[in-house]
């Protein structure tokens, strides 16, 4: 199995924070599997000044979190763990803030590690090869706060054999300074008789000796030349040759035309056998439906169709079949004369200029070594689209329907109606057919197919056939008591829309089609309503219903209660029957109880409020009530002892306020020195002597209480004394 081992790149970059200080930070790559370098905990890095000197060997603690860095893979032909490869790329990420003084021509920094994989095959003696990552803090960066760039992307470790790579390995610059981008040699650095040497050396640093023909600018064998765009980074490799090499891209920030820093990432590339097996494949739909296919070729109902990709590919051994991304799909659809009728979307949707026989090519993983293409004849044509034209509802009397067919067909396209129902004719063939009429009203179906030798659609419509205008009503009651609100109800067969005149025979009328109408006179009433159809069965009809309506009279109650309100001690109550009009009466006091004779004084029992009623009927059966508000109010009372002698004998045990009439009750009492040995809210609690309810009896004396009490008509009252405890 090859892996890779060691170091892999890294990189190193400032930001300048203000008031010199700034913040290091040092990115270094190695891989999951090695057994070579590990991280350095910490790891040293050398800051010297202009004139070469040691300034300070800064240590900076490896970082608690080492994430593992997802392959960037930009190739769809490699799928991590087939061909024998196994790659895990970690990424530490040192930062420290630190304060540096101004100094004449600034100063470098700079982190030494050996060392790199021995299988690397553009160096020579590549086991003992190290690496240097440095950059340079100018002297500008004091008086303008200068920062360096930094690379924006994780590169690709991973590349196909045969296969075009383009990765951008742009890098940002917080200060916005020009930046150009260049290959160039990495640094060499420490060795294998000292891998991290502390503090690392200062500049002059040599750099790697490539093996021939490898140099900075061929870094690696390919079938074309090697280029870098120097505007935006953007990398072209096309490897020829497996293996692992190593490359450096370096960015240069440039202000006003002077050259500010360098920051110089080397890195090593792994070229790997890609050896997945892509079959191209897709389906077209219209609307999600599958299409059937006739003689051979796929047909499609309608110019819109929807391309589904469903390439696979497959991983040699026994991984079998995994879903294509489908990220570099290639889409041409067959339209002659036109360049423009290609895609790259994964699953396109395309709109056919007419209908017609089309050639639709697709390129699975277009550009790379495992694309596959996929040719398919598809037999496009133009969407059926049934429609009928709309229908006014017709009257029963003489009703004939004449249908005619819309929407989109071609012209030698056939028809077939159904007709629903006790129509004049169950089918026709014709494409519009004309003097369908039905026996019966009620509302029916009209279906109708319309089908062309490719495509077909349906559509059905609903029609209406009113039966006769006639009027016909009922009512909720129609001998009632009056004062009476009675629900007349149309119960016609009437058309939507018809208007409606009700005469109540009272006169008063209404426009409502369902009516409610108050009689407030006694008497035998004739109703009459008029309907009018607008539509259907068109016309007036005037129906008169004689003596539809008896309102009978009713009796009026009347009584007086004296007096209305009195309390408990005086509960009597005075009932005056002053009704007319009757022929029986009877009272309810309120209290369940029901009196024959309301001409009576009645005693209450208890207090409260109470709704008197006087019930009346008369000869015709029609009642009327009269009711009367009733109060009773509680009386109240309060009486408290002055002693009290808990000592056993049954006599006079304990203390308490007595009395009627508590809404809220509140007690406290208190020995001589104030202290609190009893307290309730309760108007039936007792005191028994013990301190606060507990084990301590109190002693004999004299004790102070206070009672808050609020009665049931909301006035408060207040009482403070003495009590005599008696042992």
């Amino acid at each position: 199995m090859l892996q890779a081992s060691h170091i892999i790149g890294g990189e190193i970059y400032y930001d300048c924070l203000g008031s010199g200080q700034f913040r290091i930070t040092l990115k270094l790559y190695r891989d999951c599997y090695t057994t070579g370098a590990q991280y350095d905990d910490p790891a040293n890095v050398g800051i010297y000044n202009a004139s070469g000197g040691l300034y300070l060997n800064l240590q900076l603690a490896l970082p608690n979190t080492i994430p593992v860095i997802p392959i960037q893979n930009i190739n769809p032909c490699f799928r991590a763990g087939t061909s024998g490869v196994s790659i895990c790329v970690q990424e530490a990420v040192y930062t420290q803030v630190i304060s540096l003084p101004y100094s004449p021509g600034g100063y470098t920094l700079v982190y030494q590690r050996c060392c790199r994989n021995p299988s690397i095959l553009n160096l020579n003696n590549p086991s003992n090869a190290g690496l240097t990552n440095t950059i340079q803090i100018p002297d500008i960066a004091w008086t303008t706060c200068n920062s360096s760039p930094r690379y924006s992307l994780y590169p690709p470790i991973v590349m196909c054999l045969n296969d075009l790579m383009e990765f951008n390995h742009v890098a940002v610059d917080p200060d916005g300074d020009v930046l150009v981008y260049s290959l160039c040699a990495p640094y060499d650095g420490a060795s294998s008789a000292a891998p991290m040497p502390v503090p690392p050396p200062g500049p002059p640093f040599s750099l790697v000796t490539f093996s021939a023909p490898y140099t900075a600018a061929n870094p690696i064998p390919t079938s074309v030349p090697t280029t870098i765009n120097t505007n935006s980074g953007l990398l072209r490799i096309k490897p020829n040759q497996l293996g692992q090499y190593v490359l450096a891209v370096c960015v240069n920030e440039y202000r006003n035309g002077v050259l500010l820093s360098t920051n110089k990432r080397d890195f090593q590339f792994q070229v790997v056998l890609c050896d997945l097996i892509t079959t191209a494949n897709f389906t077209p739909t219209i609307n999600g439906s599958l299409p059937p296919t006739i003689n051979g070729v796929i047909t499609l109902c309608g110019l819109q169709v929807e391309f589904t990709n469903s390439s696979v590919d497959t991983i040699p051994g026994p991984n079998g079949p995994i879903v294509n991304s489908s990220a570099y799909s290639y889409w041409d659809f067959g339209v002659p004369s036109i360049n423009t009728d290609i895609s790259d979307v994964s699953s396109p949707i395309y709109t056919f200029p007419d209908s017609g026989m089309y050639n639709v090519l697709l390129i699975a993983n277009k550009g790379f070594s495992c694309a596959d293409t996929l040719v398919t004849p598809i037999a496009v044509y133009r969407e059926v689209i049934a429609e009928i034209s709309s229908q006014a509802p017709q009257c029963i009397t003489n009703n004939s329907f004449n249908f005619q067919t819309l929407g989109q067909h071609e012209n030698n396209a056939t028809y077939t109606w159904t007709f629903d129902g006790p129509a004049s004719q169950a089918s026709s063939t014709l494409k519009n057919p004309t003097g369908i009429s039905w026996t019966t009203p009620g509302d029916y179906q009209v279906t109708l197919v319309v089908s062309d030798p490719h495509c077909s659609d349906d559509t059905t419509i609903n029609i209406t056939v009113y039966d006769l205008l006639n009027v016909v009503i009922s009512v909720n009651d129609s001998n009632a008591c009056d004062p009476a609100n009675l629900q007349f109800t149309n119960l016609s067969s009437n058309a939507p829309g018809a208007e409606f005149t009700w005469d109540f025979g009272d006169g008063e009328f209404s426009n409502s089609e369902n009516p409610i109408h108050e009689y407030t006179i006694p008497g035998t009433y004739d109703i009459q309503l008029t309907v009018q159809n607008t539509i259907g069965c068109t016309g007036i009809v005037n129906e008169n219903f004689p003596a539809f309506i008896t309102i009978r009279p009713s009796p009026v109650s009347d009584f007086e209660a004296n007096p209305r309100k009195v309390n408990i001690l005086q509960p009597s109550i005075t009932f005056t029957d002053l009704s007319s009009s009757f022929s029986d009466s009877w009272l309810k006091p309120g209290d369940g109880i029901v009196i024959n004779d309301p001409n009576t004084t009645y005693i209450y029992a208890d207090t409260g409020w109470y709704n008197a009623q006087l019930i009346t009927e008369n000869l015709v059966g029609c009642f009327d009530t009269a009711q009367i508000d009733i109060r009773i109010d509680p009386v109240y009372t309060c009486y408290i002892p002055n002693a009290f002698s808990p000592n056993g004998d049954d006599l006079n045990e304990t203390f308490r306020p007595i009395g009627e009439g508590f809404k809220t009750y509140n007690l406290v009492i208190f020995d001589r020195w104030g202290h609190q040995v009893f307290q309730t809210n309760d108007s039936r609690a007792v005191w028994d002597g013990r301190v606060n309810g507990g084990d301590l009896v109190a002693q004999s004396g004299v004790f102070n209480y206070h009672l808050s009490v609020r009665d049931i008509l909301n006035v408060d009252y207040s009482y403070t004394g003495i009590v005599t405890l008696i042992r």
